[in-house]
């Protein structure tokens, strides 16, 4: 299926738009790059990875236990003489003073410290409370699934020989975006339904697998709470230097139908817009639906004059930017 001028040879690119190929040096750099921050990140997530409930190192806590009071003198069982005042009788000078700590509140019952973990992080040691133990876990999950993302991207476009200058910005930034994302929506979810939650009523397991998506999935991530907020608040209109993502084609579903038209299009790619034109052979379609953060485009399909195969071309609105597609008609 062709898609038109929506992926470009890169021989197309001028150099001057950072269009340079990056080369054996420079893919060897970036690779080296993310697996080196790929290999802190997953030792991060062993590391800081909370202890199991109940064994929190005793070095952490404060003696609870009370000290026993010194144990009284001992007395001579010997009668006093007759006359002599016993001990304790009025008019006697001699008060009998209580130990220290024997009476009220001991210095040792006061409150444990904040419950916090060992951490050996290389040579860097030192107790981090539990709460932000779970902070890091998810920063480290948010950044490992943008890792994942950028070593996808970065071997899918050295095979295919597509690798610019342009991108490597990109993939040296993934993991700190990942990282981010992955951040918003623990301080979302945790902070809209377990806003009274102690974090050892949590399960740092879910916090961190809902970050790792977000941050592999960072566009759509960003896109779904686009969505969210567009519905709760009012939706901010596009500056006059917008400008659009070009429209991409990767599927067409079903790739033939009857002339006579009227029936529903799905088509899977990338860049797409609510304010997308969509035609088959020259002929404008109503009313597309873009879904799923602009990777699915539903359209009726019009109906055409004779059988035959004709180029689906998608046009976003302002920068002009399409792609093609194909589209075959059947009697």
């Amino acid at each position: 299926m062709a898609n038109g001028n929506a992926n470009p040879d890169i021989n197309d690119i001028p150099d001057s738009s950072g269009g340079k190929p990056i080369g054996v040096f420079g893919t060897s750099l970036l690779s080296a790059y993310l697996l080196f921050i790929g290999f802190l990140v997953l030792y991060g997530l062993i590391v800081f990875w909370p202890t199991p409930i109940g064994k929190t190192p005793a070095s952490n806590l404060e003696s609870t236990t009370t000290t026993p009071p010194p144990a009284p003198p001992a007395t001579n069982t010997t009668p006093p003489p007759a006359g002599t005042p016993a001990p304790g009788a009025a008019g006697s000078s001699a008060q009998v003073n209580p130990p220290k700590g024997s009476q009220g509140t001991s210095k040792n019952q006061s409150a444990p410290k904040e419950i916090c973990q060992d951490v050996k992080y290389f040579r860097w040691k030192g107790c981090i409370p539990k709460e932000r133990i779970l902070l890091l876990i998810v920063l480290l999950a948010g950044a490992l699934g943008g890792l994942v993302h950028a070593l996808r991207s970065l071997y899918w476009y050295v095979g295919n020989r597509r690798l610019v200058l342009s991108w490597s910005l990109m993939y040296v930034l993934l993991p700190f975006l990942g990282a981010t994302m992955g951040l918003v929506f623990y301080l979302v979810i945790r902070g809209g339904f377990f806003p009274t939650a102690n974090v050892d009523d949590t399960n740092p397991l879910g916090f961190a697998a809902l970050a790792v998506l977000a941050g592999m999935f960072s566009r759509e991530a960003a896109e779904k709470l686009k969505q969210i907020f567009e519905t709760i608040l009012t939706r901010a209109e596009k500056g006059k230097d917008h400008v659009a993502a070009a429209p991409v084609i990767s599927k067409i579903d079903p790739p033939t139908g009857s002339v006579n038209g009227g029936y529903p299009v799905t088509i899977t790619g990338s860049g797409f817009v609510p304010e997308s034109i969509v035609s088959f052979g020259g002929q404008p379609t109503q009313k597309p639906q873009a879904s799923n953060g602009g990777t699915t485009l539903t359209v009726v399909a019009p109906k055409a004059s004779a059988p035959g195969q004709v180029t689906v071309e998608i046009v976003n609105p302002g920068d002009h930017q399409k792609a093609t597609g194909s589209f075959t008609y059947t009697p």
